[in-house]
């Protein structure tokens, strides 16, 4: 982890990077941090089923690595914006506020007709590497209806789990932690056995997600 965390995870702008227009549809999002520490601001996109965030089993891209270990958005975002301008089915991508420990936050995405999912990932800030999300959920259809999701917790498999306070954000991390390369795997929260004391952990679900299509 880096020690610069804080000042890059909530650098990016809290607004959709593209205009809204007559045919969007518009969702209302609510994540509730069901984890007794924080989670960084929310990444999200919406897309068609050729564009994809990330996939438990496979190795996690850069951006998603990097917004895993230090709470970066920015590489993740261009990774988007990239799938965006060579026609992958990225439609509108954004940034949410993070919420807190057992605490809930709300924001609103928009998606153009036949972008029907919804992708979005944060990080657990007391760990190496574990991050929270959805890849490919699929949006109400109709205006009114919710959906509601409890949310697993995944390993980035980018950084060794030491649960060390020089490596993890919520303790005052500084340098760097000891790298891995492994596929993206369900987390196995917080152990206890390091510097991260078990109280600061989550249990079989780290977060709770409603999204209902307000337009």
């Amino acid at each position: 982890m880096k020690c610069y965390l804080l000042l890059l995870c909530f650098s990016v702008s809290l607004v959709s990077l593209s205009p809204i227009s007559a045919a969007d549809r518009v969702y209302e999002v609510r994540v509730v941090n069901r984890a007794r520490s924080g989670l960084t601001n929310i990444m999200w996109a919406t897309h068609g089923p050729r564009a994809r965030m990330y996939r438990r089993g496979k190795k996690a891209s850069r951006g998603v690595a990097e917004l895993a270990k230090d709470g970066i958005l920015s590489i993740l975002r261009r990774e988007l914006v990239a799938q965006q301008k060579k026609a992958k089915g990225v439609d509108s991508i954004g940034v949410g506020f993070g919420p807190g420990p057992k605490r809930q936050s709300t924001f609103r995405v928009r998606s153009s007709p036949g972008h029907r999912l919804f992708s979005w990932s944060t990080m657990a800030v007391c760990s190496n590497d574990t991050f929270a999300g959805q890849d490919s959920f699929r949006l109400p259809r109709y205006v009114g209806q919710t959906k509601t999701k409890l949310i697993l917790a995944y390993d980035a498999g980018a950084e060794v789990n030491t649960e060390s306070r020089d490596d993890v954000p919520c303790l005052g991390a500084h340098g760097v932690g000891p790298e891995e390369d492994k596929p993206i795997r369900l987390s196995d929260a917080v152990r206890g056995d390091g510097d991260i004391p078990k109280s600061r952990g989550w249990g079989k679900y780290i977060a709770r997600i409603t999204i209902t299509r307000v337009r």
